[in-house]
């Protein structure tokens, strides 16, 4: 009878060993479970202390609500991002003690700030617009001779409007805009300088607001495809049509007018001379010219000053100058004619005619012989022309 499957006489079967089973390979969960320590664990590590930006302005522990703490929030970002006053210059003051006072008075000991310039000009900066208006009343009823500029943020937003045609209505285009939400203070059609012809060009000012931006998404108006672009900044000093000064403007001056012409005490619209004539004098440089004369000494070393030309810009930043025969780069003079290696040898005196720059003599006789070569050149190519065409003549 055959054995059994579970016979201990069966050959091809082993018994299990119970004793020496294969360990598991999963990790025991008792390694891996770690106790977190109780929020109110006496033990327990305490949280780093921080601070708070607005702690000065709440000094109490209690929650401030959400609505007042945007509008704190709003109040110091209009504080941090208002503008100073411009500066005034005043001319011709005699003493400077009143004025001191009178700025320790309404501005404070520490909010203003005097420079005294060339040819007895005071410089005046104080940091209220309250102030500033307080300081050019006072100036006034004192009849100082002044000038200021004016408030950035009374200026305009300037935009330019191309792409449509030159003969749309300003009145059109003014409507058009203030319904797309941007307040609009005048346009202007722009003309070419020279011929006064319109182009499809409008300048645009709008007044200033946090959405003035939002103008430059427009792409559309009328029908027609339009862009906004910002102005270029115009690389030409101001002149003053009521003192003909450089740097300002005559809606923010009060210095004594002096004529264009004639350089009188007195406004260019109220000068005796109608016609024009020879007998003109600069009120700038004393020259025989009007004083908005762009040729003028004095506008040409302004103009220089503060616009000078991008090349005279990069070499006066970097310090690159042609002196002579010398190449100045990086600090190091260049000298031709003078190698390395004989100034190691002791020669500082450069060669008269160096190897790799050929004399003038040289060169004159190398276009000789070139002019000699060309002029041989056609000469035999005019030979065989004449003989090519006897050629065909003969077989024809």
């Amino acid at each position: 009878m055959p054995a059994g499957k579970n016979s201990p006489g069966c050959s091809g079967w082993q018994q299990a060993n119970k004793g020496n089973k294969r360990p598991s390979e999963a990790p025991s969960s008792s390694n891996t479970t770690l106790k977190q320590p109780k929020p109110g664990y006496w033990l327990a590590a305490k949280p780093p202390e921080t601070q708070n930006r607005f702690d000065p302005i709440s000094p109490t522990n209690e929650p401030m609500d959400t609505n007042t703490a945007s509008e704190v929030t709003q109040e110091v970002t209009k504080e941090s991002k208002e503008p100073k006053p411009p500066p005034i210059f005043v001319y011709n003051l005699e003493d400077i003690t009143p004025l001191k006072d009178y700025l320790s008075k309404v501005a404070g000991e520490d909010k203003f700030s005097l420079k005294c310039l060339i040819n007895g000009a005071i410089k005046i900066k104080v940091l209220a617009a309250e102030v500033h208006n307080a300081v050019i009343k006072y100036l006034a009823t004192k009849k100082l001779e002044l000038h200021t500029y004016q408030f950035k943020s009374e200026r305009a937003f300037r935009v330019v409007l191309k792409g449509l045609h030159s003969s749309t209505k300003t009145d059109d285009i003014k409507t058009e805009l203030e319904r797309l939400g941007h307040k609009v203070q005048n346009i202007i059609n722009v003309r070419q300088r020279t011929t006064k012809v319109p182009l499809s060009m409008f300048n645009v000012n709008l007044e200033r607001k946090d959405s003035n931006r939002e103008i430059y998404k427009i792409n559309r108006m009328f029908h027609c495809v339009v862009e906004f672009q910002p102005p270029r900044a115009k690389r030409e000093l101001p002149q003053c049509c009521r003192c003909q000064q450089f740097g300002h403007t005559k809606a923010y001056c009060s210095r004594k007018p002096r004529c264009v012409k004639c350089s009188g005490e007195h406004l260019t619209a109220e000068c005796p001379r109608k016609e024009r004539d020879s007998q003109v004098k600069c009120v700038n440089c004393g020259g025989a010219h009007p004083a908005n004369y762009r040729g003028c000494e004095m506008h040409k070393q302004l103009q220089k000053r503060y616009f000078p030309k991008l090349r005279e810009k990069t070499l006066a930043r970097t310090g690159n100058s042609d002196n002579g025969n010398q190449n100045v780069n990086n600090g190091m003079t260049i000298t031709p004619g003078l190698s390395f290696s004989g100034v190691v040898r002791g020669n500082t005196q450069p060669a008269d005619n160096p190897p790799n720059i050929p004399s003038p003599v040289q060169h004159s006789n190398d276009m000789s012989e070139l002019k000699e070569m060309m002029k041989t050149l056609m000469q035999q190519m005019s030979s065989m022309l004449t003989m090519l065409t006897k050629v065909l003549a003969q077989k024809n």
